[in-house]
């Protein structure tokens, strides 16, 4: 990807754009919660989740390079007027 904009892939091949983050610790347990928000997922447009590998990490790139990271539990979340 030859862009910029910063961009998250859960699924190879598939680009999301980030719309906001936030960075969060909770107080009691001191676990560190990291919210990304997006507007819309292209993963699943189309049910382009089923045609794609997923790859297990977060593949995140930027203008300085890419980094693939593994996180301990991933919560998607819906919300909106619909």
């Amino acid at each position: 990807m030859n862009s910029s904009t910063p961009s998250i892939q859960f699924f190879d091949g598939i680009y999301e754009q980030l719309s906001d983050v936030s960075l969060r610790k909770n107080r009691s347990s001191g676990a560190r919660i990291v919210l990304m928000t997006f507007e819309s997922l292209k993963a699943i447009e189309q049910f382009n989740s089923y045609r794609n590998r997923f790859s297990q990490s977060m593949v995140l790139t930027d203008e300085e390079g890419v980094i693939n990271m593994t996180p301990s539990s991933i919560k998607f979340r819906f919300g909106g007027p619909e």
